[in-house]
């Protein structure tokens, strides 16, 4: 009977409800430990700040023109110093530049998820659930928004020249494109019907394709 599918229907609803709340503590934990590493006053693994050369009044200059500085009250030549830089510096451009993809790629992975349950509630309830079906349907899209939203908006913390520069060039062109698409999805969330994505959406198509050309 309808009223028996419409009774299963909203348990199906409590279903997803309750996956939608625990993937968005899970993306948001990860979303927040992971702009911790970017955002890092001072620049992450920026040994240059933290590493006091203590040799009383003696600059950096002074102590490094002499082959010697003091960290930490421990004698180390210039060379180790210099290596040390080195080493540091390859590892924050390995680090930073894993951290953007990584964070990216769950903000646009757990979006992705819920637009693929958006299409599917859209698809089964063929609005006949009225209030639970769109109600659900509002929250998706929502949530759906927010994550793209959330992933372009890491193009501002990619933008600081201290995260930019430890991009390649390939990287940052690959990084552009995603923030078009991101932009796309964010303006079709936007729409009111955001959740029909098999409707006409000929002006997005064409916003998208002006932005990669």
């Amino acid at each position: 009977t309808q009223q028996a599918k419409t009774a299963a229907y909203v348990l199906y609803v409590r279903k997803i409800n309750n996956l939608l709340q625990t993937a968005v503590k899970a993306t948001t934990k990860a979303e927040d430990l992971l702009q911790e590493v970017l955002s890092y006053p001072g620049g992450w693994l920026l040994g240059d700040s933290n590493d006091e050369l203590v040799h009383e009044n003696v600059s950096e200059s002074t102590a490094l023109s002499a082959g010697r500085f003091v960290v930490d009250g421990t004698e180390q030549c210039r060379s180790q110093y210099v290596r040390a830089r080195k080493e540091r510096q390859m590892l924050r451009q390995k680090c930073v530049s894993e951290t953007v993809i990584m964070l990216h790629t769950i903000l646009l992975k757990s979006a992705s998820w819920v637009e693929d349950l958006l299409d599917k509630i859209s698809l089964t309830s063929d609005g006949v659930y009225g209030s639970h079906s769109e109600s659900l349907r509002s929250d998706l899209r929502a949530i759906a928004k927010d994550w793209y939203s959330h992933a372009l908006r890491l193009a501002h913390v990619v933008a600081r020249d201290d995260i930019c520069s430890l991009l390649s060039d390939d990287l940052r062109e690959t990084f552009m494109v995603w923030m078009a698409e991101d932009a796309v999805k964010v303006l079709l969330f936007s729409h009111p019907q955001g959740d029909s994505i098999g409707g006409d959406y000929s002006g997005v198509a064409s916003c998208k394709l002006s932005i990669e050309t």
